[in-house]
Order: structure tokens, then C-alpha cells, then sequence
């Protein structure tokens, strides 16, 4: 089955936005996103908000809107699961790799 549905495009306005409305640094591990995400929804969602039900609703759909920002632009990396030593590394290679536009 085919999905007709275009993935967006996340502009970084969006995704800061998103970060900082959950909380969140600028680093964060899945853990720490997800921990925030639970700890913001604890204290908006509907059933368990102590000001007005509409507000905690609103809010709760931008928390959900926000978390699924930045699922989706994690989504986009591309992680490799190998193991390579560091000692392994050949130390002239990676800087040619990451130095070459400094001057050392």
C-alpha cells in the first residue's frame, strides 16, 4: 500500500520552536525528549489540568504538535549501528577528513 502523503519539509524556526516548548536544551537524547514530553503532559492534559479544561487542551495539542516535530526531524538522520575502535581510526585520514578547511 502506497502513501500519497508528501513528508515535510521542517523548517529550523520550527524545530527550535518545538524544543522549546517541550523544554528541551539544544541537546537531548530520545530519553530526555521523551521524559519531557511526559513530564509537560502530565501537567496539561485534560483529565489531570487544574486551570481551565479549553487552555490544558489547547496546550496539550501543541505539546503532541511539538513532540511529533521533533520525531520528525530525527526521522531524517541516519544512524550506523557498527563498532570501530577509535584506535583503529587512522588519526592522518580524520584530519584530512574534518581540518582541511583550517588552518592548524
Amino acid at each position: 500500500m502506497k502513501s500519497n502523503s508528501k513528508k515535510k519539509s521542517l523548517s529550523y524556526e520550527e524545530v527550535q520552536k518545538a524544543r522549546k516548548l517541550l523544554g528541551l536544551g539544544e541537546c537531548a537524547t530520545l530519553s530526555e525528549i521523551k521524559d519531557a514530553f511526559r513530564k509537560m503532559a502530565k501537567k496539561y492534559h485534560p483529565d489531570k489540568c487544574k486551570g481551565n479544561r479549553e487552555e490544558c487542551e489547547e496546550m496539550m495539542r501543541k505539546l503532541t504538535e511539538a513532540k511529533n516535530i521533533i520525531f520528525t526531524f530525527l526521522a531524517g538522520y541516519r544512524y550506523c549501528f557498527t563498532q570501530k575502535p577509535v584506535e583503529e581510526e587512522d588519526w592522518e585520514e580524520w584530519k584530512k577528513r574534518f581540518f582541511d578547511d583550517f588552518i592548524i
